[in-house]
């Protein structure tokens, strides 16, 4: 009996851990279903049986990740009451910006996935749809209307770039790790993450302030 049909989450499981390191060291079109099986320690078979082929695979790798932020950010907005929209607003975005540094920055796959992200952010390929459906756009919209209700005087267009300012700070908190652990001469761990999810909190309401 094969190693899959043994233990097929296992196979699955490493299969995705392959594709991930893979597909960030060599790109997608970099990155054929034989590396990932040979890196899994599977049989080529494996990728069309547990995921329907390499596209599909791909997809998975970004699935299985953003899952938990989009459980993150219906937790966050589960912080919101509805009685200070000004309170709600810093709440939500200290659970959201707070939680996902934390899945952004963990050890354990910090610098795969962030990589595969900004490689379909600067290059569009099978992702890209996929995380602007799921992750951009739903994130945008909430923290949109959040912002809204707590300055209402600023535009719809104000509102937007304020939640791309809130995405940028994160984005390069994430993608500038190594340069500024060099520079602060301070390594990312937990204690530090909260401080940066802190800065971005208060940095954003204080500009929020000053636009509404």
């Amino acid at each position: 009996m094969s190693n899959e049909e043994t233990n097929p989450g296992g196979t699955r499981e490493r299969l995705l851990a392959a594709a991930e390191r893979l597909f960030t060291e060599r790109g997608y079109d970099g990155t054929s279903v034989r590396d990932v099986t040979e890196a899994g320690g599977a049989n080529v078979a494996a990728v069309n049986y547990h995921f329907g082929g390499k596209e599909r695979l791909y997809l998975e790798v970004f699935a299985a990740r953003t899952a938990a932020m989009t459980r993150l950010r219906e937790q966050a907005l589960a912080c919101a009451t509805g009685d200070d929209a000004l309170g709600d607003l810093a709440a939500v975005l200290r659970a959201f910006v707070g939680s996902c540094l934390h899945i952004l920055l963990a050890e354990e796959g910090a610098d795969c996935f962030p990589r595969l992200v900004f490689q379909e952010m600067a290059a569009p390929g099978p992702a890209f749809a996929y995380l602007v459906e799921n992750i951009v756009e739903p994130n945008h919209r909430a923290l949109r209307e959040m912002i809204l209700r707590a300055a209402p005087g600023l535009t719809e267009e104000q509102a937007l770039r304020c939640v791309a300012s809130v995405f940028g700070q994160m984005l390069h908190f994430v993608r500038a790790r190594r340069m500024l652990e060099r520079l602060s001469g301070r390594a990312y761990d937990e204690a530090l993450v909260d401080e940066l999810c802190e800065h971005v909190v208060r940095f954003s309401l204080g500009g929020i302030g000053e636009l509404s």
